[in-house]
């Protein structure tokens, strides 16, 4: 699929003229390309909801598994709290080891169950 998304890259961006931002990730070994306008992603889509519904974001949290959500996630430097389960790809773990990323909490649970451990780490009153 690289190659495959260089093909794509190239031939939208090069020849075409278009403007994109381009993320492939896979999942039981089925590759999936997302094509986005420049800027737009689910962490932008996330802030305008949470600015929508009238939450601060320090009231919201948003969890990932994959590349597609790092956008999502690098939304915790704006103030979201941030949730990775615990099936989050290899991919995923290298962007939130590249740095510190205090609001972003590495759960050891998967899917549904790791949201659940990331509110609870985020939101619990001790």
């Amino acid at each position: 699929a690289t190659s495959l998304a260089q093909i794509i890259q190239r031939r939208l961006r090069d020849e075409e003229g278009l403007r994109f931002d381009l993320t492939a990730s896979r999942y039981g070994g089925v590759w999936f390309l997302l094509l986005v306008p420049p800027g737009a992603g689910k962490g932008s889509a996330a802030l305008h909801c949470s600015r929508r519904a009238g939450f601060e974001p320090h009231r919201v949290m948003v969890a990932g598994d994959g590349p597609n959500d790092v956008s999502l996630l690098s939304y915790t430097e704006r103030g979201f709290k941030g949730t990775l389960v615990g099936n989050h790809c290899h991919g995923l773990a290298e962007w939130a080891g590249q740095r510190r990323r205090p609001g972003v909490f590495r759960s050891r649970s998967w899917h549904a169950l790791g949201v659940l451990e990331g509110l609870r780490h985020h939101f619990q009153k001790t």
